[in-house]
């Protein structure tokens, strides 16, 4: 479940661009009893609540009105107000609300391992009207900008989207071994009796499920074609799953202008792939080190290595910013337009702030920083059960 943690930090982890905080409000505690106070502690929404979550700011999608959230929690049940201390979301949920500013809409989900049956994922529009309820252990990666959603229920798996349709019925045993969503040119990908293959929107099969289970190998479609491994080869198919041709090399030239990396395959079993980095033009290894994870991120111009259960983060000359210690993936957020780049790194449930040149921004520290990254105000932090306020994000 940290997988779906950090991925609602990635999902709510935003950024300011044109509005900053015409108030910085902080949770507090006296007593027992939460509300909000100014960087002064002057009490600007009354302690009147069991128990609170910082504000979160966006721009509504829908409305383009500047809001501003916050999950507050009364007579045992949870709700949304504004910076006025206004009900958004009426005060009548089991647990706290997820905003996705992307597309105007929240979740709600509960996990109940001991009692399965209490288990849910509701999603709600703008003013917490129900628009899917999913009982069951739920499991996702949460939306992508298409507004589809790979999700689980009781480990069985089909497609959703922001209107609360279900588009794919929950049916197959796993979502696409690529990256956890394969949809691309009218077709998704799954995973049914430990065989891969392709549905259609209809759900029918178009690609037969005879492929080979093995992530970072197989890919989604790309310009009418896919990678997939058939009898222990690397082919490329069509969308009818016929073979076009073999694939000798998985290269991708397009991560830096000096460096490209190549999947060295384990022959004997091809779902523990290794990958080098090599030398577009010459095809020799330019680190010593292997790995079995690389994530290349175009913008920033930095690699997310892992080797042996750690991660690391290499910059375009492949020389480590950040050494592998980290026991979870770094997250990337963008703050200021866009045009700056800061990394929220993780080891041993501890959470800290580094920019794209591995300066430390916020120490790793804290037990969970919080949203609404702003060059001008503090960040809001949680440390030994309390709220805090850390460094500017001054360069």
């Amino acid at each position: 479940m940290k997988l779906i943690k950090y991925f609602y930090l990635l999902l709510s982890f935003y950024l300011l661009s044109n509005h900053l905080f015409a108030q910085l409000l902080i949770p507090y505690n006296k007593n027992g009893r939460f509300g909000f106070v100014d960087a002064k502690k002057n009490v600007i929404i009354p302690l009147q609540y069991e128990e609170v979550m910082p504000f979160v700011e966006d721009s509504n999608r829908i409305t383009n009105k500047k809001i501003m959230l916050a999950n507050v929690k009364l007579n045992g049940k949870w709700g949304v107000i504004n910076e006025k201390n206004q009900i958004i979301v009426p005060i009548r949920f089991e647990e706290s609300l997820q905003w996705i500013k992307e597309h105007s809409v929240f979740t709600v989900q509960s996990y109940n391992f001991e009692k399965k049956n209490k288990n849910f994922f509701q999603l709600l529009d703008a003013t917490g009207k129900e628009l899917l309820m999913l009982k069951g252990v739920f499991d996702w990666r949460g939306f992508e900008q298409n507004g589809i959603a790979y999700v689980a229920i009781d480990d069985k798996v089909g497609v959703i989207n922001t209107k609360g349709k279900v588009l794919i019925p929950f049916q197959y045993d796993m979502w696409s071994p690529v990256t956890e969503y394969c949809y691309s040119e009218g077709l998704f990908g799954f995973c049914k009796n430990e065989k891969f293959g392709f549905v259609n929107e209809k759900n029918e099969v178009v690609v037969p499920f005879k492929f080979e289970l093995y992530p970072q190998v197989t890919t989604c479609f790309e310009n009418g074609k896919a990678r997939v491994i058939f009898e222990n080869e690397i082919v490329s198919i069509d969308k009818k799953g016929k073979i076009i041709e073999k694939v000798k090399h998985l290269s991708n030239p397009d991560f830096s202008s000096n460096h490209s990396f190549e999947i060295t395959m384990n022959a004997k079993d091809y779902s523990l792939p290794t990958f080098i980095f090599l030398d577009k033009k010459t095809k020799q290894q330019v680190l010593p080190d292997t790995f079995t994870f690389i994530a290349p991120d175009v913008d920033a111009n930095l690699f997310t290595v892992q080797k042996e259960g750690n991660f690391g983060i290499l910059d375009g000359n492949l020389k480590y910013i950040y050494p592998l210690t980290l026991t979870e993936a770094p997250v990337k957020y963008t703050i200021k337009n866009e045009k700056r780049h800061l990394w929220l790194i993780q080891k041993d449930e501890k959470e800290g702030l580094i920019d794209s040149l591995g300066k430390i921004i916020i120490p790793l520290e804290y037990d969970e920083i919080f949203e609404n990254l702003s060059e001008k105000n503090p960040v809001i932090a949680k440390k030994n059960g309390k709220y805090v306020c850390t460094n500017k994000l001054s360069k």
